[in-house]
């Protein structure tokens, strides 16, 4: 009897170690679950490309110590310009002209004044308007421009002075922003306020 007992006692107690080993087998490891969302925001972190810098551009330059001077000067801040040539009219000179010659009598009247003063560059230059223009001059600067046309004001003519443009290239500066607030002012660079601070041509 005692052994029968003893056989039954065993067993129950290989039974009630047997359940308990399987439930503590069967519960996770604390962390396990935890590390592979580790590792998964990781390598999505990786991924994720970083955001473009802002592109800006500064110009029109037309003279190449103007273009040298803010290069430099962007250089010394800490960014890399880069010049950029785009088409455009330029600055070629100013042409002072006749204004108000309607008739070839007023016309001929105008060219002996201007002989008599002389004044022998003169030549008309159809504009497509209406009236006869004539040039006295073309001057690179426009003081000397202004001169020219005191001096036909003077022989009771009517003269004006305008600037010439012709086909060329305008030099704009490209940087990269190194924060998405920063702002440059054109000012730093010409004080005249002929330079514009705008986005890249390729910017969104």
């Amino acid at each position: 009897m005692q052994l029968v007992r003893g056989v039954f006692f065993a067993l129950l107690l290989a039974n009630v170690l047997y359940l308990i080993g399987s439930r503590w087998l069967a519960q996770p490891v604390a962390g396990n679950d935890a590390l592979p969302t580790a590792l998964s925001r990781v390598a999505l972190a990786r991924e994720v490309p970083p955001r473009p810098r802002r592109c800006i551009t500064i110009g029109p330059f037309r003279e190449a110590t103007e273009l040298a001077a803010a290069s430099n000067l962007l250089r010394e801040i800490g960014y890399v310009p880069r010049s950029r040539e785009v088409s455009a009219e330029v600055p070629d000179g100013y042409l002072v002209f006749l204004k108000n010659i309607r008739s070839s009598v007023q016309l001929d009247r105008a060219m002996g004044r201007l002989r008599r003063a002389g004044i022998t560059d003169a030549a008309i230059v159809p504009d497509g308007t209406p009236g006869i223009r004539v040039s006295v001059g073309v001057f690179k600067e426009l003081p000397r421009a202004q001169q020219r046309a005191d001096i036909i004001r003077k022989l009771n003519l009517d003269a004006d002075v305008m600037e010439r443009l012709a086909a060329g290239a305008d030099t704009w500066l490209d940087i990269d922003l190194r924060a998405a607030g920063e702002e440059l002012d054109p000012a730093t660079f010409k004080a005249d306020g002929s330079l514009q601070v705008k986005p890249c041509p390729s910017a969104p």
